[in-house]
């Protein structure tokens, strides 16, 4: 439901830097539309930086203007200042360039659809139901579930949110823990609905609120009850009173004086008026770049500050480059739109960026989602409640992984994300798996074997899971290799709780696919299956001084004393180079061709071939022969011929098919 409400755009950035002290200032040419000598208009005014704020500040005083917010992050200050008064800023050495701050237009919101009455647990619904109610299904859509049940709840995690307001006397927000509430819009530390605010101006961030702090067993819970929370009250959603974007970086500067870890953000800029067809001033598509917009740069400023900033795409899709801004921040998490279905949501807005990339971030829950409002419950629907639902992830990732910054934070959510083998500008890395996150945020890296050409008998396999956390552990890895990519018949199939294993001796010239799975105590599997094939080179002993083709056993075949179905075949290759094994009949019509095959290629390394085991014994069954011919039909009774070609010459035996039982 974010509400992308009408607003002055930035529409310039830095220019070159100035060379000269006495250069004007520059003015954005959407600035300069707005100076009838009787307006009056809110601007950004960036020092150049051998000048203080305060400086600053006490130029703004002398022109006459009205002094809204100062910026440290940004070396800047937002004032009203008039039309002839700009004019005369320009030429202050003070100034290095002056913008319009982008501005909200009040009216109303998307609204929240009323829920009147709860209906139980359906019969047979999963068990936690009875605690979570109708807020279960973000829970299951981004797998929380393991994380909640490992008693991840956002402990000690400080949670900033910016929003319209919160009705903090709510009996579900009882248990929250609120450090800090300052309201931006009238400047004081009531953050609830007050008498000059427009009726229901609370509802938007209470309803964002609750699906994070919310905590009433059997009704609504929300992902992070409890972490600590910091309030902001930025937006005024009165239709004859203006927000500006100002207001958003001030609340990004004072959540981080309070030590805020991760933001929530429901919230846009792109266009004044609301129409933004007809906007006077608006951002242009090609300025979503992550530079143009001042809460864009702040928002990547709180990144940088080790703050992870959640905000929503905005709800102007389907079309391609719909996002609004702080959307476009290289290092802020943006997130699109899905249903309980994890179908994207058409309004969901879209990237790419103006700079071509990816975007949004990731997806979650925004289409009829179970919320509070300041009396009840309802439904809402927008990226608005995607978004504080991504916070409440990454809160969680940050409990788990205190050291992690924003920038591991999103990688581990983008790795676990349900879209992450094909990221695209619609959906971006998907819908996280956030249990899958927390426990393997670096995934698992394959380390041993380096090359696909194996030097020894024996092999050893290792690989890397970083940064586990101690609830996941122990892992289980199994360790499969096969000949093929079905691994129906596995040459190795074992199961460890380290990250190394060393091989059971594989013969000169086998080849293998490997299949590696982690499995961690709270379920997370991660499986790593490379499309390299390996294989065991033919020199890792002393080549065979000849080429040989032994004569197959049991012969006659199949022995029924034993009963041994296949007879084995033997030989020994002294060249590497091309090889063909065949069984003919009697006429020198091939019967069963055996290399090149499925499993070896025409070309062998030099080597013994057909022996398995350590000790070069048995009988290897990719190099063995059970009467049946290429097709898959049974052979008559009779004699054959086994024929082996190298680049040593031609060499063959006789084998006895006795016919099957």
């Amino acid at each position: 439901m974010l509400k992308l409400r009408g607003c002055l755009a930035v529409l310039v950035s830095l220019s070159l830097p100035f060379r000269l002290f006495g250069q004007q200032a520059s003015l954005s040419p959407a600035l300069s539309r707005a100076l009838p000598p009787d307006t009056v208009v809110a601007v950004w005014v960036f020092a150049r930086p051998q000048y203080s704020l305060a400086q600053i500040t006490s130029v703004v005083a002398g022109l006459g203007g009205r002094l809204r917010r100062e910026s440290r992050w940004l070396h800047a200050v937002s004032a009203d200042l008039s039309g002839p008064a700009i004019g005369i800023a320009r030429g202050r050495p003070e100034i290095l360039r002056l913008q319009p701050v982008a501005r909200f237009v009040g009216g109303p919101p998307q609204p929240v659809v009323p829920v009147t009455a709860l209906a139980p647990p359906r019969y047979g619904a999963p068990p936690l139901d009875s605690v979570y109610g109708a807020s279960a299904m973000p829970f299951r859509r981004l797998n929380l579930f393991p994380l909640v049940q490992g008693g991840l709840r956002g402990a000690g995690v400080r949670i900033a949110m910016l929003d319209t307001g919160f009705e903090t006397g709510r009996s579900i927000f009882s248990t929250a823990m609120v450090i800090g509430q300052r309201d931006f819009v009238f400047n004081d530390s009531i953050v609830r609905n007050q008498g000059n605010d427009a009726p229901g101006a609370s509802d938007h961030g209470t309803a964002t609120w609750s699906l994070l702090a919310a905590n009433a067993s059997g009704t609504m819970v929300g992902i992070a009850p409890e972490a600590q929370y910091i309030l902001a009250k930025t937006e005024d959603v009165r239709g004859e009173t203006r927000v500006e974007e100002d207001n958003y970086v001030a609340a990004l500067e004072w959540a981080d004086s309070l030590g805020a870890k991760i933001v929530s953000s429901s919230l846009g800029y792109l266009c004044f008026p609301e129409n933004c067809a007809t906007a006077t001033f608006s951002y242009a598509t090609g300025q979503l770049n992550g530079d143009v917009a001042v809460t864009t740069v702040a928002a990547d400023l709180a990144a940088q500050r080790g703050i992870t900033v959640v905000t929503a795409m905005g709800n102007s899709g389907p079309a391609p480059q719909s996002l609004s801004t702080p959307a476009d921040g290289d290092s802020v998490i943006s997130l699109g739109s899905v249903d309980s279905l994890g179908n994207l949501a058409p309004s969901s807005s879209r990237g790419p960026t103006a700079d071509g990339r990816i975007k949004p971030d990731l997806t979650a829950p925004g289409v009829a989602v179970f919320v509070a409002t300041p009396s009840g419950f309802g439904r809402g629907s927008g990226t608005s409640f995607s978004t504080p639902i991504a916070a409440g992830a990454a809160a969680l990732m940050k409990q788990a992984h205190l050291s992690f910054g924003p920038i591991a934070i999103r990688d581990a959510l983008r790795l676990a994300g349900s879209n992450a083998r094909s990221p695209d500008s619609n959906r971006g890395w998907g819908t996280p798996d956030v249990t899958l996150a927390a426990t393997f945020p670096d995934g698992v890296t394959l380390l041993e074997p380096l090359d696909s050409i194996i030097a020894t008998r024996t092999p050893r396999f290792s690989w890397a899971a970083p940064n586990v956390p101690g609830f996941a552990q122990p892992v289980r890895y199994r360790l499969v290799l096969a000949r093929d990519t079905t691994f129906a018949t596995p040459l190795v199939d074992t199961v460890v709780t380290g990250t190394t294993l060393q091989s059971p001796s594989l013969g000169p010239g086998t080849r293998f696919f490997l299949r590696l799975t982690a499995t961690a105590q709270d379920s997370a599997v991660v499986r790593v299956q490379p499309a390299t094939r390996f294989v065991i080179r033919g020199d890792v002993e002393a080549s065979p001084p000849i080429t040989l083709l032994f004569q197959n056993f049991p012969n006659p075949f199949p022995e029924r004393t034993t009963g041994q179905a296949s007879t084995c075949i033997w030989f020994d290759v002294a060249s590497p180079g091309r090889v063909r094994l065949d069984i003919l009949d009697l006429r020198g019509h091939v019967v069963k061709n055996l290399v090149p095959g499925r499993i070896f290629d025409s070309e062998l390394p030099a080597g013994h071939y057909g022996r398995s085991g350590a000790a070069d014994t048995g009988c290897d069954p990719d190099f063995s022969w059970n009467g049946t011919a290429s097709d898959g039909s049974v052979a008559p009774q009779g004699v054959y011929l086994l024929r082996l070609e190298t680049a040593d010459g031609t060499l063959f035996k006789r084998i006895v098919f006795l016919g099957l039982p």
